[in-house]
């Protein structure tokens, strides 16, 4: 909108100019601002602690499951 409402009308080459100018100066304020204020440190929040008890009650299920067929195919084999 700010380059439509600078050029309305007025489409010179110095209009263009002031409108390029001031996208270049907003870009160079932006990357001073992102130098100056930024850091590549790790934050606390990346560290996401996850809920394994799910996961573990299932692998648990699991165990429970091939011990009982283990135990089943133990029986058989004693038992022809």
């Amino acid at each position: 909108t700010f380059v439509g409402h600078l050029t309305h009308g007025n489409q010179t080459l110095g209009q263009w100019q002031i409108s390029f100018f001031t996208t270049a100066a907003v870009f160079v304020f932006e990357f001073v601002v992102y130098t100056v204020f930024a850091s590549g440190e790790e934050q606390p929040w990346i560290h996401v602690v996850v809920d394994q008890k799910p996961a573990l009650k299932k692998r648990a299920a699991k165990e429970v499951h091939h011990k009982s067929e283990s135990e089943q195919l133990e029986g058989k084999a004693e038992n022809p």
